[in-house]
C-alpha cells in the first residue's frame, strides 16, 4: 500500500499486529495490550493508550477513508477535554507501512499530513479496575457514589453547548434513531426467545414515542437538547485521581451527541439496572433531579431507558457479527445481546403510581427514609429542603439566608411547588415520595386532595423521635456542613409548637417509623407498598 493512501480493515490489522511490538512506539512499553470494540482497537503502552477507529460505514457512521478518521479523531480530542482533559492528549499521526509504522505529530497547518496511512487519539492510561462497571459489579460503588455521579452529570449538562438553532433532536428523529436499533437485528438470525420480544418492543417504542412527542418538542424549544455524551455506559465512566472521569463519547455523529440531557442520563440508569443495581440508579437519578431540576424530563425517562437497552443490543449484534472477534468474544457479545433485549423488555414495564408523604420533625431521618423508598422502588423523590433553596435562588446562586427562606409565605409557595410537581408526575403514572415536614394538617390535606382526583393511594411516612435526638442530629448536621436542610434547634421549637397531630383518616394511611432504631429501607419500602395496595 502507498504512504499516504486510506487504509482498508485488512492493511490496519496488519497495522495493529505491528503496534503490538513495544519498539514500534517513541516511549518505554514492556508489553502492548490490545482492547477491540465494535468500532475502534485501543493499544495499551506503557503508560499511554493508543485510538484507532476500524475503517467501517455502519450507517451510523462512517470512517472508511483516512480523512474522516482523522476528523474523528480531532473531534475525540475536542469533545472529551471537556471532561477528561487530563487523560486525552492529543491526535498522533502514524507514518510509514502497516508492516513498520511511525508515531509523529500531526501537521495542523494546511498541507495535510504527506504519508500518513493512519491517525490515533493519544491518551494516558488510567487504571482499568477503576472503570465504574468494573467498581459497581465487585460492590465498591455505594449509593454517595452514585449521588456523586448524578452531580457530575448534570453539572457536565449545564456546561455543555446548547441547540440554539433547533437543528437536531426533533421528534420524527428520535424516532428514526429508536427504530434503526432494530435494523441490526434480523428474526431469523435470533433465538426464538429473543425473536419473540422484538415485535412487542417495536411496538412499545412507536407507541411511547407518540405518547411523549409533544414533550419532546416542547423541550426542543426549551433548550434542553445540549452536546451531551451520547454514549455514558459505565465503562466510559472512570474514578480517576480521586473523582468520577466521563470518557469516550460520540465524536463520529453530532445526531448521537445533540441530544436531550435525559436521553444522556438514560444510558447511565440503563446500565446500572443491567448490572443489577437498579438502587444505584435511581439515586443517580434522584441526584440529577436534585441539582437541575429537571422533573418536566421524567416522562422521557422509559422511553429513553428502554431505547439506551436497545443501542447495546444492536452494538452486541454488530460485534457478534465482526470478523476477528475469537469464538468467546462472539459468545459474550450475544450473551449481552439477549441480557440487553431482555432488559428493555423489563424496563417497559410500570408499576402502579402512589404518592408518598414523610411526616415528622427535623432531625428525624425524614430524608434517609425517603432516599431508602426510592432506592427501594421505582419513585420520584421531591424535597422541600432542595425546592426552598431553588425558589429562593435569584439566579445568581446567592439565595437569600435561611431566616428568609423559611417566612410562611415561603413555606406557602413551597407546598404549592412541590403539590404541582408531584401532580404532574403522579398523572404520568410515577410513583412521588414528597419529603417534608408535613406539620399542618392543611398541608397534608393537599396532597390527599391531590391523591384523591388521580384516584391514587396516599401513604404517610411518620417518623418519631425523642428530642434529645433531633437536637443532637441538628447540631450534628451544621457541624458536618454540605445537607439541603438548614434547620436549627429554634426552627426545631417553632416546628413543635405548629405540629397538628395526624387525624384518624391520615393515621389509616400511616406507616410509623421509630427514628430513634436503625433503618431498614427495604421493610419500610416493603411497608408503605403494601399500605399502599390496601388502600387502593
Amino acid at each position: 500500500m502507498a504512504p499516504g493512501r486510506p487504509a482498508g480493515l485488512p492493511a490496519q490489522r496488519r497495522l495493529i499486529a505491528a503496534l503490538r511490538d513495544p519498539h514500534a512506539f517513541p516511549h518505554p512499553a514492556a508489553a502492548v495490550e490490545l482492547v477491540e470494540t465494535h468500532i475502534s482497537w485501543v493499544l495499551l503502552a506503557g503508560d499511554y493508550a493508543y485510538k484507532i477507529k476500524k475503517a467501517l460505514d455502519l450507517g451510523f457512521l462512517d470512517h472508511t477513508t483516512l480523512a474522516r478518521r482523522r476528523q474523528s479523531c480531532l473531534e475525540e480530542l475536542r469533545l472529551n477535554r471537556r471532561t477528561a482533559a487530563d487523560i486525552y492528549l492529543e491526535v498522533v499521526a502514524i507514518a510509514g507501512t502497516p508492516r513498520a509504522p511511525r508515531l509523529r505529530a500531526i501537521d495542523t497547518g494546511n498541507g495535510g499530513d504527506a504519508g500518513v496511512i493512519e491517525y490515533a487519539v493519544r491518551m494516558r492510561r488510567f487504571d482499568r479496575d477503576q472503570e465504574l462497571d468494573a467498581l459497581v459489579d465487585r460492590g465498591a460503588f455505594g449509593s454517595a457514589d452514585a449521588a456523586a455521579l448524578g452531580n457530575m452529570i448534570a453539572r457536565f449538562h449545564d456546561a455543555a453547548a446548547r441547540d440554539a438553532a433547533g437543528a437536531f433532536a426533533d421528534p420524527a428523529t428520535v424516532l428514526t434513531q429508536a427504530l434503526e436499533n432494530f435494523g441490526h437485528l434480523p428474526p431469523a438470525a435470533l433465538p426464538a426467545d429473543e425473536r419473540a420480544l422484538l415485535a412487542p418492543l417495536q411496538a412499545w417504542t412507536r407507541a411511547e414515542h407518540a405518547r411523549v412527542a409533544p414533550l419532546l418538542a416542547a423541550r426542543r424549544r426549551d433548550g434542553r437538547i445540549r452536546e451531551c455524551h451520547g454514549d455514558l455506559h459505565l465503562a466510559n465512566l472512570v474514578r480517576h485521581d480521586a473523582r468520577l472521569v466521563a470518557f469516550d463519547c460520540i465524536e463520529f455523529a453530532p445526531a448521537l451527541r445533540w441530544i436531550d440531557v435525559v436521553a444522556d442520563l438514560a444510558f447511565t440508569l440503563m446500565d446500572l439496572h443491567l448490572h443489577g443495581r437498579a438502587d444505584l440508579a435511581r439515586l443517580v437519578l434522584d441526584a440529577w433531579l436534585a441539582h437541575g431540576g429537571d422533573y418536566a424530563g421524567v416522562p422521557l425517562l422509559r422511553f429513553y431507558l428502554v431505547y439506551r437497552a436497545m443501542v447495546r443490543v444492536k452494538v452486541a449484534a454488530i460485534r457478534a457479527a465482526q470478523r476477528g472477534p475469537g469464538a468467546a468474544d462472539r459468545h459474550a457479545a450475544r450473551r449481552a445481546r439477549a441480557a440487553h433485549l431482555r432488559l428493555a423488555f423489563a424496563l417497559t414495564q410500570r408499576s402502579p403510581p402512589l404518592l408518598v408523604l414523610t411526616h415528622g420533625l427535623s432531625g428525624a431521618g425524614k430524608s434517609a427514609a425517603s432516599a431508602a423508598l426510592i432506592a427501594a422502588r421505582d419513585w420520584i423523590r421531591l424535597r422541600s429542603d432542595v425546592e426552598r433553596r431553588r425558589l429562593a435562588d435569584d439566579g445568581t446562586g446567592a439565595a437569600p439566608a435561611a431566616p428568609g427562606r423559611y417566612t410562611a409565605a415561603m413555606t406557602e409557595r413551597v407546598y404549592r411547588h412541590l403539590a404541582d410537581r408531584a401532580d404532574r408526575l403522579v398523572a404520568d403514572g410515577w410513583g412521588v415520595v414528597v419529603d417534608a415536614t408535613f406539620l399542618r394538617r392543611e398541608q397534608r390535606q393537599r396532597f390527599a386532595a391531590l391523591a384523591a382526583a388521580r384516584q391514587v393511594p396516599l401513604v404517610i411516612v411518620a417518623l418519631d423521635a425523642p428530642r434529645s435526638l433531633l437536637e443532637a442530629r441538628i447540631a450534628a448536621r451544621a457541624a458536618h456542613g454540605g445537607d439541603a436542610s438548614e434547620a436549627t434547634v429554634g426552627v426545631l421549637d417553632l416546628q413543635i409548637a405548629a405540629l397538628e397531630p395526624l387525624d384518624d383518616d391520615e393515621r389509616r394511611r400511616c406507616v410509623r417509623v421509630d427514628a430513634a432504631l436503625p433503618l431498614d429501607g427495604a421493610a419500610l419500602a416493603r411497608a408503605v407498598a403494601e399500605r399502599a395496595v390496601a388502600l387502593a
